[in-house]
């Protein structure tokens, strides 16, 4: 445009008209740097406001990090609490299985015993009474010797002392063996009547050994 007019205008010089020239090519190129300073301008705003956008997710994303990362560590304590009562518990169960089965071997030996006391009930029913019986009938003999033994006691004591006050005739008239039958036979009744119960001798067998005859 600029050059039509140049070349219309007769009285403009040639380097005008140069110059005229190269302020349309000029205006062509402002025109393109102006279109792409407005094209870059609008690309950074976007990139801009792009940049703003993802240093906000980005800054949201390191604090649910941040947040997510404690709630981990918090859960691995957790699980480290738990671990540990697992194995605490486990100890236990060991423990408590152990004692099970100590009284379940226990149990069975009883049982097995009880069982066998069971069979030998009736038999040791049957001696216990016989036993009771015998008791009672040794008991009633051992009171009827002493009792006997008591009453004849009296008499050999007088008999000896009969004969000890006739000493003369003691050895022309009676028996030598008779005055020695008579004192074996005090010396036996002062043995069985300081003779412990029958029931208590077999539980101190040295009172025997020392009062034997």
């Amino acid at each position: 445009m600029l050059a039509h007019v140049g070349c219309s205008c007769t009285n403009l010089t040639i380097e005008q008209k140069n110059e005229l020239l190269a302020m349309e090519e000029s205006l062509k190129q402002l025109a393109d740097r102006a279109a792409k300073a407005v094209e870059d301008k609008n690309r950074h705003t976007a990139n801009e406001s792009m940049k703003k956008t993802v240093t906000y997710n980005l800054e949201c994303n390191l604090n649910k990090y941040k947040e997510v990362e404690s709630e981990v560590k918090q859960m691995e304590q957790k699980l480290t609490a738990l671990q540990e009562q697992v194995k605490e518990a486990k100890r236990k169960r060991e423990s408590v299985l152990t004692e099970q089965k100590r009284i379940f071997r226990s149990s069975k030996k009883m049982k097995m015993e009880l069982e066998a006391l069971e069979k030998e009930w009736a038999e040791c029913e049957s001696k216990g009474k016989v036993a009771e019986y015998e008791e009672k009938t040794v008991e009633a003999e051992w009171e009827r010797i002493k009792h006997f033994i008591s009453s004849i006691k009296e008499d050999i004591k007088r008999a000896l002392e009969k004969y000890g006050g006739e000493k003369k005739v003691l050895f022309s008239d009676l028996r030598v063996s008779n005055l020695i039958f008579l004192l074996c036979l005090l010396s036996f009744s002062n043995y069985f009547l300081s003779y412990p119960h029958p029931s208590t001798v077999t539980a101190d067998k040295s009172w025997v050994q020392q009062h034997s005859i």
